[in-house]
């Protein structure tokens, strides 16, 4: 599957999925049947019904796995929110000599810096950047161990890991990014990652952002 560009240099990629809309849908048939609830439902509504209830068994039977490339300031907190399951399989923890560089920069009351501060930082930005790889290159060389190497290491480095996770846990994670996230970076992840689960889930997809996003 083709990978999905967010920011400089990172990317999500849809790895696998368990299953569809009609998957959650025999899935609830199953659950009405063993607590003799059955009833005719048109099948889009049946959806609609779940979400409105919080009857979320369900999804989570079906589980999405994402290849993510993302800043390790935003990967730790990805971690946090403990929803699905990480791995970060050695060669892929992180990327050499890759670092996140923001293309503007914000004061703390969320306005943009003017265009002769926002050249100076970037510059001042890469200086940084390029000092702590040629610094953490010659500790390599001097042979301290890995764990205090990463200490040391800008949060801005580039990491991969991949990501397995449930629809509800998707669900979950995706209302706290776009209602309640400050970070505009994490947004764009939230973005790529959402257009992956409204082709795959179209009809839950689309009710869960009538319900929960608008």
């Amino acid at each position: 599957m083709r990978k999905r560009k967010v920011l400089d240099k990172g990317f999500v990629k849809f790895d696998d999925v368990s299953g569809n809309d009609f998957t959650i849908i025999n899935t609830l048939v199953v659950i009405s049947q063993e607590d003799n609830e059955v009833k005719i439902t048109p099948q889009k509504q049946m959806i609609e019904e779940m979400l409105t209830n919080g009857v979320m068994r369900a999804f989570e039977q079906i589980t999405f796995r994402f290849h993510i490339k993302a800043p390790k300031f935003l990967s730790s907190n990805w971690f946090k929110m403990g929803l699905g399951k990480f791995s970060e399989a050695g060669h892929l923890s992180n990327v050499q000599d890759e670092y996140y560089i923001p293309s503007k920069f914000y004061l703390f009351n969320g306005k943009e810096f003017s265009d002769h501060d926002q050249n100076l930082l970037a510059t001042k930005f890469e200086n940084y950047l390029t000092w702590s790889k040629n610094f953490c290159r010659k500790l390599t060389e001097q042979g301290m161990i890995d764990y205090q190497q990463h200490m040391l290491q800008p949060q801005t480095l580039y990491t991969q890991f991949y990501w397995s996770v449930n629809a509800k846990e998707l669900m979950e994670w995706l209302r706290k990014i776009i209602k309640t996230s400050g970070v505009p970076e994490e947004h764009e992840y939230a973005k790529a990652i959402y257009e992956i689960f409204a082709e795959k889930l179209p009809w839950t997809a689309e009710v869960f952002t009538n319900k929960e996003l608008k």
